[in-house]
């Protein structure tokens, strides 16, 4: 994924989608000023849901579906001609493949 660094002005941002097969998404983003002209911030938010397009015909479950979030978030400082961004992530995703699995005792 690529990112914007963080701007020096205050911004907002929300996107939602639906798409075939039970998908839909909701994306959000926010970023400004920290302290004054020198750190300013941001924060990225994702949500993806797709409730899958496949059948388990054993437990009549749905398959080949996902789900995901990620968080991402960063630091600008500005110094002069210097500027460093600071930037990390985070990401939960969940495949349901409709498999049954036995576990390993």
């Amino acid at each position: 994924m690529i990112h914007k660094d963080p701007t020096p002005t205050p911004e907002l941002s929300v996107d939602t989608s639906y798409g075939s097969f039970g998908r839909w998404g909701v994306d959000g983003r926010a970023s400004g000023p920290i302290a004054g002209d020198t750190l300013s911030g941001s924060l990225a938010v994702s949500h993806t849901d797709m409730s899958g397009w496949g059948v388990n015909t054993v437990n009549d479950s749905k398959a080949v579906g996902r789900e995901a979030t990620s968080l991402v978030g960063a630091l600008a400082l500005h110094a002069g001609d210097f500027k460093a961004v600071l930037r990390t992530d985070y990401v939960d995703e969940t495949v349901r493949d409709g498999l049954q699995r036995l576990n390993a005792i």
